[in-house]
């Protein structure tokens, strides 16, 4: 019977993916076989569970050893030998299943966590039930992680180190599922915390890295902008195993680069960022960051005050627009009220904003002279910031790139894609050509009755 257990224990490593703590696992279970027939089953399934086995006969071995060995004491190896069975025969649902059978019974079975825990990313499955069962295999995973990995039980041809990276690699599975379903439930923050705790076991894991990136950037923090850009350069400079595939970093690096100069204003110190990007999975400590191009133009305050008190009033607006509580900002600050209404800045009261015309949009109806809002940007020409409304359309010529002075009130205000919409008179405006309207259209002349034809 002895012979039996030795053998018989070399079946646990086939639901395990190779990985030694499974397989360290696998030496600690010794249990008996009801009699000689059971083993013979036993040895049949170990046959065919080889990768040179055929996946149809095993299962139906594994049916036939369940109906006459229902209370066999290699119950749970042979729930995770069904597991095996099924990822031969590449079906994920049913692998799923399979193992989610098996930890309802073996709560800590490790071939059903394992596997429960892979599969909830790789079938991408985004169903309540599926992220439950999820989530609850991987927290289970990590939970035993301890008696996994209890240094007694570490395999004699492996070193401490290949120990150590084993287990990071599958605490790292369990954070990176624990991260993903954070992210499908749109709990950015809790996702953030998952996946950088891959990262501190596998810094190599691309994808993981532009989950942050992507997660950091839905957190709307602005002040946060430049670790979400670290991020997606990572992800896309990174080239070692782990990294996504080639035309998914070269599409990532081509969004950081535009990204970065629009934020930035130029590329000025974009090539130490990839450069450190390469080698480094992480941003460097606060208070590290991408500096914005509204930023670097307030370090020069009292120079921009006396050069430019316009744009700078609007800059100093645009930070309590991006801080840590936008929302109140606006509506404590300008919401309702003339803007910029004659505040003073330096030795200069700023009585409108000079801005360029990024676009314009016509009613739904009525002629394309006509105008319902212009779109500008003031720090930018190219950024749109804030929408002119009308409250009926005007007749003006206001093309793309022209300069203009503008006042008015607030009424609304966006923080992602950011946008502050003034309500606006035409007489509030400067800058834009007033049209005269279309004439009306004349009535077609009516027609003459036709002559009565003469008799002849």
């Amino acid at each position: 019977m002895l012979y039996w257990m030795k053998r018989a224990t070399m079946i646990l490593a086939l639901a395990s993916l190779t990985m030694a703590g499974l397989w360290a696992q696998a030496q600690q279970k010794t249990p008996e076989f009801k009699d000689r027939q059971e083993y013979d089953i036993f040895t049949q399934v170990q046959k065919e569970a080889q990768p040179t086995g055929n996946a149809n006969t095993l299962l139906q071995l594994l049916d036939q050893w369940k109906q006459k060995y229902p209370d066999s004491n290699w119950d749970e190896v042979r729930m995770g030998i069904y597991v095996s069975a099924y990822r031969m025969l590449n079906s994920a649902a049913k692998m799923w299943q399979a193992a989610k059978d098996l930890v309802a019974k073996y709560p800590k079975d490790l071939t059903g966590l394992y596997n429960l825990t892979f599969l909830t990313i790789h079938m991408n499955d985004k169903s309540p039930d599926t992220l439950d069962t999820g989530e609850k295999a991987a927290k289970g995973f990590l939970g035993i992680m301890d008696e996994i990995y209890d240094p007694s039980k570490k395999p004699q041809n492996l070193t401490e180190d290949q120990w150590k990276q084993d287990r990071k690699n599958n605490e790292a599975l369990a954070h990176k599922s624990l991260g993903w379903i954070a992210m499908q439930r749109e709990k950015w923050e809790d996702a953030e915390k998952e996946f950088l705790e891959v990262l501190h076991r596998t810094p190599g894991d691309g994808q993981v890295s532009s989950w942050v990136g992507t997660c950091i950037l839905r957190q709307k923090k602005f002040e946060r902008q430049s670790a979400g850009l670290y991020f997606f350069c990572r992800a896309g400079m990174y080239d070692g195993p782990g990294a996504l595939a080639e035309k998914d970093r070269k599409a990532l690096l081509a969004y950081v680069e535009k990204t970065y100069v629009s934020f930035h204003g130029d590329k000025s110190g974009l090539d130490e960022l990839l450069a450190r990007c390469k080698t480094e999975p992480l941003p460097p400590d606060a208070p590290w960051k991408i500096k914005s191009k509204e930023e670097i133009i307030l370090e020069n305050e009292e120079k921009l005050k006396a050069e430019n008190p316009q744009l700078y009033l609007w800059l100093t607006l645009k930070k309590g627009l991006t801080g840590s509580d936008p929302q109140a900002f606006f509506n404590d600050s300008m919401k309702g009220q003339g803007v910029p209404g004659g505040v003073p800045v330096g030795d200069t009261k700023v009585d409108k904003f000079k801005a360029t015309i990024i676009s314009t949009k016509a009613p739904p109806k009525g002629p394309k002279t006509q105008t319902k809002e212009i779109v500008v940007g003031i720090a930018s020409k190219q950024d749109p910031e804030i929408t002119l409304r009308f409250e009926t359309p005007v007749s003006i010529k206001a093309e793309p790139g022209t300069e203009i002075e503008f006042s008015g009130v607030p009424a609304e205000f966006t923080q992602d894609p950011f946008n502050v919409t003034f309500d606006v008179e035409l007489d509030d405006i400067k800058g834009v050509e007033k049209l005269a309207p279309a004439p009306p259209k004349k009535a077609p002349a009516p027609k003459k009755p036709a002559a009565p034809a003469t008799k002849k």
